[in-house]
């Protein structure tokens, strides 16, 4: 039975309905722990990677250590902010593709009662209802479909959709990393595309789950980016 219009006997006892009105409760305090989790902890593994390879380029610090000794007038722009600017740029960023995530799992979870055996539903980027005059009617909310070539249709263009979300702060920090590392940022960025195509994949083929694997290295690899441009600024300013 398709999730899109689930039959009224499969929700008998249990609507999408009944199921929205359970997830308009408070989200739990573990949801918003969450994200800061996922914001904090990938960065500090990209910390690792970023220190690793600055520390020995001699490239890198002897223009830090140039630059950071210079004198600049007070109204002159030091080197380094617009990395810095980079990198507060990414961090916001991902911050707004996360929050949603406070209110995403009591919505999927609540629908899971109304379209049992369904791994898919957090492919949706929106819930839609069906406008109807009459208050009193009731009907089924409208998903994504998600079995055959059409899920997988929709779940590769979800990663698209996904990659549009996120390649902004990427392409920025891109920019300003190729500055100060034009052979690492080539590196990561190859890393990165490759990470986006497995998410793509998977999604499409696996469903919902086996993308984390692509989204792991391009998540890690952006967030490299945004360390090394903030190690830049720091650099820039104090020396290496």
């Amino acid at each position: 039975q398709s999730p899109v219009a689930p039959a009224p006997e499969a929700m008998a006892g249990k609507s999408a309905q009944d199921g929205v009105a359970t997830a308009g409760q408070a989200p739990s305090l573990v949801r918003y722990i969450q994200i800061p989790g996922l914001m904090i902890f990938p960065r500090l593994a990209a910390f690792g990677i970023a220190m690793a390879l600055l520390n020995g380029n001699e490239r890198f610090e002897s223009m830090a250590n140039n630059i950071s000794s210079e004198d600049f007038d007070a109204a002159e722009p030091r080197p380094g902010s617009p990395q810095l600017a980079a990198a507060i740029f990414s961090f916001v960023a991902t911050w707004l593709n996360f929050f949603p995530m406070v209110y995403k799992n009591q919505i999927m979870n609540a629908f899971k009662f109304a379209v049992p055996g369904s791994s898919n539903l957090p492919s949706n980027m929106q819930i839609f209802k069906i406008d109807d005059p009459n208050p009193e009617a009731r009907h089924p909310h409208v998903i994504l479909e998600e079995d055959g070539v059409i899920g997988k249709y929709n779940r590769a263009n979800r990663s698209l959709f996904h990659f549009n979300e996120h390649v902004a702060p990427f392409v920025l920090n891109v920019v300003m990393a190729s500055q100060t590392f034009p052979v690492e940022t080539l590196y990561i960025v190859i890393i990165y595309m490759v990470g986006r195509i497995l998410h793509q994949v998977l999604y499409a083929v696996g469903g919902f789950g086996p993308h984390a694997l692509g989204f792991g290295v391009a998540y890690v690899s952006n967030c490299t980016l945004e360390m090394m441009n903030l190690l830049t600024f720091v650099a820039f300013r104090e020396g290496w």
